[in-house]
């Protein structure tokens, strides 16, 4: 039903608490424009939240950072299936 997203199922429940790996599968999901169930929009909603990386950033990189979180928050929120979009390199 979800594609790739059923595929690794398993894993992302043992990753739950791995907000990279929902970072990275936000990308992904956007690079191929899946479809999503609400569930792990969800946790690639949470897992992007600057709230938990403000403070292990050197100051230089926060805003570059809350920049990208933002983008990739964005662009889940509103992402369609079959839309494929880009993250700003």
């Amino acid at each position: 039903m979800f594609g790739f997203i059923d595929a690794y199922e398993g894993t992302i429940k043992t990753l739950s608490e791995k907000r990279l790996a929902y970072q990275v599968l936000g990308y992904f999901v956007l690079l191929s424009g899946a479809e999503i169930p609400d569930t792990i929009r969800d946790n690639i909603l949470e897992a992007s939240a600057l709230d938990y990386e403000i403070e292990i950033w050197p100051d230089f990189w926060k805003e570059d950072r809350k920049f990208y979180l933002n983008e990739l928050q964005e662009k889940i929120k509103n992402h369609k299936p079959g839309k494929i979009e880009y993250l700003t390199p």
